[in-house]
């Protein structure tokens, strides 16, 4: 069902014919009420993460990997997207980074 979810949707429109860059064998589903979320971290392998937000709305913040406080950063270091149903987002997850479900509905990615 995911699939056929992730093949009709406008993302995979705008993205199917781009080359596969990695591949993972068993991919994740992050499910979660409006104000869950994760802390701030660093993954502990150097992996791009391709997350297609298939309902919802989720805030992901990037921080450079050299940034130590990235919460209390005045440098303005930090880049902020705002990912909705139906839009594709990227970022390499050894980059200090936090996720937030947003909204009124629970988000799906």
């Amino acid at each position: 069902e995911l699939l056929e979810v992730l093949a009709s949707s406008a993302a995979w429109d705008k993205a199917h014919h781009l080359p596969l860059l990695w591949t993972e064998e068993d991919s994740k589903i992050f499910l979660g009420d409006p104000g869950t979320g994760t802390s701030l971290h660093q993954d502990i392998l150097w992996l791009p993460q391709l997350s297609l937000i298939l309902a919802g709305k989720k805030m992901l913040f990037v921080a450079p990997w050299q940034a130590e406080d990235a919460k209390n950063n005045s440098a303005g270091d930090v880049s902020v997207v705002a990912g909705h149903a139906g839009d594709l987002v990227a970022f390499n997850a050894s980059a200090l980074h936090e996720a937030a479900n947003a909204g009124n509905t629970p988000t799906a990615a």
